[in-house]
């Protein structure tokens, strides 16, 4: 390499220099020439290694419309507003969105019907129970009413049937079974030994000796005596032969047996005389009577 001077400013360079350093002035054109040659070199190996900008432009915008769809989708699954559709609240959940389950407000407070004799305690909004049923609590069947549960009042089966006989046998149990079934009643009919041994059936009325029953009497299968000289003679005539009317027709009700009697009363009021049962026990032979044949 040898110096030279340079021919702007007559400084000394190299000749191999392309440029001088003190003014710029080009100094070896061959030099100059071959570095644009090197940077044209470099230029193409860049453009041969590297891809262009034009080259990757379609995969640029599809990753970009990508991003934006799935953007949208994140933004609609997990942003936008629910348009609720609400289910009502129950007693264990309060009121809730079917679509996104969101919640509102608390649950309901059951809302207890008191147990019956079928169902437990039972709540009216979900229809749960708790505890058990009451169970019925019967009462007995009358000749008025049948088998009756106590607290509802529900019913089983039929009335009670009263007892019917066709003949004396078996009446005077008939009777006064009869007379549980008359409203009030204060007689009843017990069998006893009069003066003379032989058995009768006294009526008493609350203890009282009012009167006697007796079988098989001249034309009646039964026949009640009541002494008239007693306080309630024709009220306990009267329970008597209602008693024994049920007693023949176990269809028969209390107010139709009462009705008979009421119509039949001057014919049943008898005036009966030396009935040798009521003489031995030392009762008026003048007496109330009424008499029934089955």
């Amino acid at each position: 390499m040898a110096l030279m001077n340079c021919p702007e400013c007559k400084s000394q360079v190299s000749d191999k220099a392309a440029n001088c350093p003190h003014c710029g002035y080009p100094i070896n054109t061959n030099t100059h020439v071959q570095s644009l040659r090197t940077e044209n070199i470099q230029g193409e190996h860049i453009a041969k290694t590297s891809p262009t900008t034009s080259r990757h432009l379609p995969f640029t915008i599809i990753i970009i419309v990508g991003a934006i769809f799935l953007s949208v989708v994140i933004y609609a699954v997990f942003f936008r507003p629910c348009k609720h559709e609400w289910q009502d609240a129950t007693c264990n959940v309060p009121t809730t969105c079917t679509i996104c389950g969101e919640i509102s407000g608390e649950k309901l407070t059951h809302s207890w019907v008191d147990a019956t004799c079928d169902t437990p305690m039972t709540c009216t909004f979900c229809n749960i129970t708790n505890g058990d049923a009451l169970g019925h609590k019967w009462i007995d069947a009358t000749y008025e009413t049948p088998k009756t549960c106590s607290i509802c009042k529900n019913t089983e089966g039929d009335c009670k049937k009263r007892p019917q006989v066709n003949s004396s046998t078996g009446a005077i149990d008939a009777i006064q079974e009869c007379l549980n079934f008359i409203p009030d009643c204060k007689i009843s009919i017990s069998e006893e030994k009069d003066s003379n041994g032989s058995t009768t059936y006294a009526i008493r009325h609350r203890g009282d000796l009012v009167g006697v029953i007796g079988l098989d009497v001249d034309d009646f299968d039964v026949l009640a005596l009541i002494d008239p000289k007693k306080d309630y003679a024709k009220l306990d005539l009267e329970q008597i032969a209602i008693a024994m009317l049920l007693s023949s027709d176990s269809d028969m009700t209390y107010e139709d047996a009462k009705m008979y009697f009421q119509e039949t009363e001057n014919g049943g009021l008898q005036w009966m005389n030396n009935w040798s049962s009521f003489i031995s026990r030392g009762m008026a032979e003048g007496m109330y009577a009424f008499g029934i044949g089955y």
